[in-house]
């Protein structure tokens, strides 16, 4: 088709020309911050930086397009009437610098270990455009694309011949081999791709998935494609004779070493490709009692406790597990300790769930009653995360001895369910950003109880309007956030429902754990914080090992470990002390590389790290 063959011929100048022998290293845009967005009409191609990803957009001579690189990959993606245009973001192997007499040099980059792209993206076209991992080996001249979704051209039609097929990550790819020329070098460029042969998109728009690139590398080398260095590799949007807008809501690209690697991986034609089961259980899986930071779930209902500064928090607490989403807590001289219960999308690995739910636009309603006894500082209402732990939400019904924090931006007001919502932006972190919907009657103002409805879809819409796009939630609860004092709250209503049926799910009873773990009891709560009964030697505990990256003591590594190891590097950036935990890699304090590993412990990745703590050096 001729619109590919002008978009191989632009592409393969993508962030600087192909020349014999390789490619070019590219010249770097300015690095940008978060949310730094561009428009751009007519020709466009850029590199450059967003925190620690590289990013590029490349735009043929027609149309317009408009890029928004934001933390962790993530980026939203408008392109307007162009015949060829893409945006990605990834790692670049090969980048120009300086060598020690300043003189101008092109400096490679090895990669090491096995690729991996995890992603997640919502698609708001019915127009042509793919999505998937891209790159170059610069040496052979290889343009290579493992596309996961595609609108209504399949790029199957236009890829060349067909090579091979490899079956992974749950789907069958099929292998194609084109050559290409490009106008300015007679030199042929060769395209491989592996393309799906199942979009991984939903009704709704919204695709995810996990993409071994190394598996594809391995099926190509088998297929007979010689190839050595990687140039780039990216989690690439594209946009071609159309319109539309592709949000990168998540986009993680790490690598595995040998040993994680298992071979459930099949090349040419064979068997359906099944990830092995865990069948593992948590000792905890029984408990309904907790009186320190814990998270989990039950009945269908997930449920957490989160500290925001443990240092801040001397006095005692409990939560206690009711049916389907009900609880009860109590908290004892706390600053800023959140209970809460509800819906969990994210962290889809949690080997304890009932259920394993993917957000697809659905209509989320929670109805909830509670009875809060506090003469401190306390939020009620729903709480949770959007964007791939992006932005924190809050949607306070009531209060009492509380206000918006001190720097936070009023959006305006909205009518919104049975009230008036007045709309915050929270003030500027390194790392997530904060939006507030506060009710403008406050429930809590002349009595301890509180109930209501909340419609998830209508705080969405205006936080959509206000710029938090797109909003994919990953968490939504019920919470009860104490900032200051000591009180009770009795959570007698938490009914969570998707498309108006309630997520409730009887839990299956299960066997009795040999070791106890610390940081829970069996024993039944009251309404006052907890206390442990003394050891005896017939009823001695075992100590569970450091689990590194485990920062909020709950006895699993998750995204709430992600937020604790956030706080602790902007701390340490701050010149502030941190926790011994913080630093995984035993550096002797706290640095960007910590943050990195445990946000890979927390997808799932294998890490070797000690599990035992060595002296922290100051």
């Amino acid at each position: 088709m001729k619109n590919l063959i002008k978009r191989i011929a632009a592409v393969s100048v993508t962030a600087s020309m192909l020349i014999t022998g390789g490619i070019t290293a590219p010249a770097y845009a300015e690095d940008i911050s978060s949310g730094n967005a561009v428009t751009v009409s007519g020709h466009a191609d850029e590199h450059g930086m967003c925190g620690l990803m590289d990013y590029a957009y490349w735009n043929d001579n027609e149309g317009t397009i408009e890029t928004n690189f934001k933390l962790g990959g993530a980026f939203d993606f408008t392109w307007n009437d162009v015949s060829g245009a893409m945006c990605m973001t990834g790692d670049l192997f090969v980048r120009n610098g300086k060598d020690k007499d300043l003189n101008d040099i092109t400096m490679r980059e090895e990669m090491h270990g096995n690729p991996v792209i995890d992603y997640r993206a919502k698609v708001e076209t019915d127009e042509n455009y793919t999505i998937g991992a891209y790159g170059w080996f610069d040496k052979e001249r290889i343009e290579f694309s493992i596309i996961d979704d595609w609108g209504p051209l399949n790029p199957a039609e236009y890829s060349g011949n067909r090579i091979g097929t490899i079956e992974v990550d749950g789907g069958t790819y099929d292998i194609y081999k084109k050559y290409m020329g490009t106008f300015d070098d007679p030199t042929p460029v060769t395209r491989i791709s592996s393309i799906r042969r199942e979009k991984r998109s939903t009704e709704n728009g919204y695709v995810e998935g996990k993409i071994s690139v190394y598996e594809h590398f391995n099926a190509w080398k088998k297929a007979g494609v010689k190839f050595s260095d990687v140039y780039e590799l990216m989690l690439c949007a594209e946009g071609f004779d159309s319109s539309g807008t592709i949000h990168v809501i998540r986009n993680s690209v790490y690598y595995l070493f040998d040993s994680d690697i298992n071979d459930n991986v099949t090349v040419g034609t064979g068997p359906e490709f099944n990830p092995p089961e865990d069948t593992t259980s948590p000792d905890t899986l029984n408990d309904t009692v907790f009186t320190q930071m814990a998270s989990d779930e039950r009945d269908g209902y997930y449920f957490n406790i989160l500290f925001v500064d443990m240092l801040k928090n001397q006095g005692d607490f409990s939560l206690e597990l009711l049916k389907g989403g009900n609880f009860k807590c109590a908290w004892d001289n706390q600053s800023q300790l959140t209970f809460e219960r509800g819906l969990q999308y994210y962290n889809s690995e949690n080997l304890t769930r009932s259920v394993v739910r993917k957000y697809d636009g659905e209509e989320i309603t929670l109805d909830y009653a509670a009875d809060i006894d506090t003469e401190g500082s306390v939020i009620a209402g729903a709480h949770g995360w959007l964007n791939n732990l992006a932005v924190e939400y809050f949607i306070v019904e009531g209060w009492k001895n509380w206000t918006v924090p001190e720097g936070s931006e009023s959006l305006g007001a909205v009518g919104l369910n049975d009230g008036i919502y007045e709309l915050y932006k929270g003030p500027e972190n390194c790392w997530y950003s904060t939006i507030y919907s506060v009710r403008r009657e406050n429930k809590l103002a002349n009595d301890s109880h509180i109930e209501g409805t909340v419609k998830l879809a209508d705080h969405l819409y205006a936080w959509e309007k206000y710029g938090v796009s797109p909003v994919d939630p990953d968490y939504v609860t019920f919470a009860i956030t104490s900032y200051d004092g000591s009180g009770t709250a009795d959570i007698t209503k938490n009914e969570i429902k998707i498309d108006g049926v309630d997520i409730y799910q009887a839990s299956t009873p299960q066997a009795a754990a040999p070791v106890e773990t610390v940081g829970t009891t069996s024993a039944p709560a009251t309404s006052a914080p907890a206390t442990e009964a003394p050891a005896t030697e017939a009823a001695a505990v075992e100590v569970p090992e450091f689990i590194p990256g485990d920062l909020n003591h709950d006895q699993s590594v998750d995204a709430f470990d992600v937020v604790v190891g956030r706080r602790e590097l902007v701390k340490a950036i701050n010149g502030e002390e941190t926790m011994e935990e913080a630093d995984l890699d035993c550096s002797g304090s706290t640095k960007i590389n910590d943050l990195i590993l445990v946000t890979k412990l927390a997808m799932g990745a294998e890490v070797n790290l000690s599990k035992v703590r060595s002296s922290r050096s100051k």
